[in-house]
């Protein structure tokens, strides 16, 4: 098969996943040349990719086995907790919170990992407010925790960049729309 050909039909190949595989909720390689492309996971309510809210912890650790996934320890609020990190490249991408045998909770942290509408790591309050309606906010640990309606993950901004005097009045309106998403919690 010459080489036109060839890329040819990995391109189709690459479209057909693309177009059809976020719908079923699934993660995918092309083989490119001699790279694997990775169709990005997509994060939606209670799911990042094929990984769920409540399923196993097993079923989570048979569906991350080719990737590098340390069990390690979070402490938030004074107490330490069990999580599954999964790293690309020495950083992590994603972590894992269990309850028990089954997963409670994930943090997206970094990757190319989106939500529905096109939102990650480093999109902004503005275009949350232009994707999203907010139901309201949280904040805990230091952190404020954009509530979307009709969602059921939230966006944690980077808390750095909040003024030291926002804490005081804690009104939503004053934030500054270009602070960015640090993390996603699902």
């Amino acid at each position: 098969m010459n080489m036109k050909f060839k890329c040819l039909t990995y391109s189709l190949l690459a479209f057909m996943l693309a177009t059809f595989l976020p719908k079923a909720n699934l993660k995918a390689q092309v083989a490119i040349g001699a790279k694997a492309e990775i169709v990005p996971m997509v994060i939606k309510s209670k799911s990042l990719g094929e990984i769920k809210i409540g399923m196993p912890i097993s079923e989570f650790l048979n569906l991350t086995k080719d990737q590098d996934v340390k069990k390690e320890q979070i402490s938030l609020e004074g107490d330490d907790y069990d999580i599954y990190n999964v790293y690309k490249n020495g950083e992590i991408i994603y972590s894992v919170e269990p309850d028990g045998e089954n997963v409670w909770r994930i943090w997206v942290r970094g990757g190319n990992i989106k939500t529905e509408k096109g939102l990650k790591i480093g999109s902004t309050l503005k275009e949350i407010k232009e994707n999203y309606s907010i139901k309201d906010f949280a904040v805990g640990e230091g952190n404020v925790a954009i509530l979307l309606d009709g969602y059921e993950y939230s966006f944690i901004l980077e808390s750095i960049k909040i003024p030291e005097g926002w804490w005081l009045d804690q009104r939503l309106e004053t934030l500054s729309d270009s602070l960015k998403i640090e993390s996603i919690i699902i």
